[in-house]
């Protein structure tokens, strides 16, 4: 073999492997898009309000589902809420004015945004959430992802056609019916 040739399969070799190097290094995932409310469907007491506020309750509209399964730690348990949603909501549609003046609670909001755009699970999230703030306060009683809370006591009697147990703490136990379709479900009982 000729030195020109010689020259231009190591050249072709060095190419080859300067590619499969190029390729083999990892980029950042891709933004995952995550649902935002609009921001014209906010009620008129959030237009005041900071980009980075309206962001969260614009956020928490729209993953309901997920906002619920993040605790608040700025200390709103003791108002009655439940999870980082009800710093933003009563119930879907009724604007809670909480967040407006918590950074806690936007942050917690944002952090949730910031991961779920990432590709991140929920479970992941939450781990993330708990490490971070736990250190401002207690949380507020938001069960662990992927568990759902029923509250009894706002159906009929007649309605109800399971039997809790008292394996949960306080008035939250576990909910059985026999029939495993209530496995993961904790229910509430005043």
């Amino acid at each position: 073999m000729g030195k020109r040739a010689f020259r231009f399969t190591l050249l072709v070799l060095l190419l080859l492997a300067w590619s499969l190097a190029a390729a083999g290094c990892s980029s950042p995932k891709e933004a995952m898009a995550v649902a935002m409310a609009e921001l014209t469907a906010m009620p008129v007491e959030l237009t005041a309000e900071p980009q980075r506020v309206t962001e969260a309750y614009r956020f928490a509209a729209a993953n309901p589902e997920a906002a619920k399964q993040m605790p608040c730690y700025c200390g709103c348990g003791a108002m009655g809420h439940t999870s980082n949603y009800s710093c933003f909501w009563q119930t879907e549609g009724i604007v809670d004015l909480h967040a407006t003046g918590c950074g806690i609670c936007v942050d917690i909001a944002q952090d949730t945004l910031r991961g779920l755009s990432q590709g991140r699970s929920l479970q992941e999230i939450r781990a993330q959430i708990d490490a971070d703030y736990s250190r401002f306060g207690p949380p507020t009683n938001t069960p662990p992802v992927g568990i759902q809370v029923i509250d009894w006591s706002n159906l009929p009697a007649s309605r109800v056609n399971m039997t809790c147990d008292s394996t949960g703490t306080d008035s939250q136990h576990k909910a059985s019916s026999g029939n495993g379709l209530t496995d993961g479900l904790v229910c509430t009982s005043p």
